[in-house]
């Protein structure tokens, strides 16, 4: 492993939850998207909404635990 191939892994230390996290949220999006078509409870539809909020703080917590750049 080069250097620069450690730094790079140091700098993403949590790429794939990042990514595990934007394809659950993109599937609950898509989930969301379907209770409105099909005139679903608003209650369904806002516990979906709180549930993406939920999962949009966990990436952002994954993002903020990165180190900084070497720049």
């Amino acid at each position: 492993m080069t250097t620069g191939s450690k730094i790079n892994n140091k700098l993403m230390k949590n790429k794939d939850n990042v990514l595990h996290q934007l394809d659950k949220m993109d599937n609950l999006a898509n989930q969301l998207s379907f209770i409105v078509k099909q005139n679903q409870p608003l209650e369904t539809y806002l516990e979906g909404i709180e549930k993406l909020r939920e999962m949009v703080e966990q990436t952002r917590l994954f993002v903020e635990s990165e180190p900084n750049s070497f720049n």
